[in-house]
């Protein structure tokens, strides 16, 4: 990396139809103003408008598969083309807050030992979506080896050593890679309250 690299990559897995993608860019930018980060959307074989579309879309690196290989595979993909320091993973379906970035990158340079950090992952009617963190009362950073995928935030090299995602792993691909990480010596694993909303797709590709 040099020294104009931003330090967080954001990578948005695109498997669901393109408007509920659209919705998620969309929320991203939003969420995202005035913090410094490099784009990658990776179409996991999609078979509708995405395919075209996304690419069109300006200010960010585009990956394509052919076929559907599956979160974790486009997640590794997008976080080879991020080129940070820092990875940070969502999918369609996922509406990230005001706020949500600039507060991974804050905890990051507050516990530079940390492995991984998340905010809530919450559900339309706000409460926690099973498998997320736990809630915590105020904007203090806590352990946790439960964070889930989506809205997860992992420093390069500590995903690249730990090979990433498992794909279909019992429990989800977050949790299964927060347990692998949990071991490195010096490691943290850390959840702030900055939230992400998930809305699952109601349709397919």
């Amino acid at each position: 990396m040099s020294s104009r690299d931003p330090e967080i990559g954001v990578v948005v897995v695109a498997d669901g139809p393109w408007e509920a993608t659209l919705r998620t860019l969309a929320t991203l930018a939003r969420a995202t103003i005035g913090v410094p980060h490099r784009l990658v959307g990776v179409d996991d074989g999609t078979r509708d408008e995405t395919a075209a579309a996304l690419p069109r879309l300006p200010g960010m690196v585009t990956l394509r598969s052919d076929l559907p290989c599956g979160f974790a595979a486009a997640a590794a993909a997008g976080a080879g083309a991020a080129r940070t320091a820092w990875v940070a993973f969502l999918r369609t379906g996922a509406e990230p807050r005001r706020g949500w970035l600039a507060g991974l990158l804050e905890a990051a340079q507050a516990h530079p030992n940390a492995s991984a950090l998340a905010g809530l992952l919450v559900g339309p009617d706000g409460l926690l979506v099973p498998g997320g963190a736990p809630a915590v009362p105020s904007p203090r950073v806590e352990p946790s080896t439960d964070l889930p995928a989506v809205g997860l935030a992992v420093r390069t090299d500590a995903f690249a050593a730990a090979e990433g995602f498992r794909a279909g792993w019992p429990g989800g691909e977050g949790p299964d890679l927060c347990r692998r990480l949990a071991p490195t010596p010096g490691a943290a694993l850390l959840v702030r309250p900055v939230s992400v909303l998930w809305r699952e797709p109601s349709t397919g590709r």
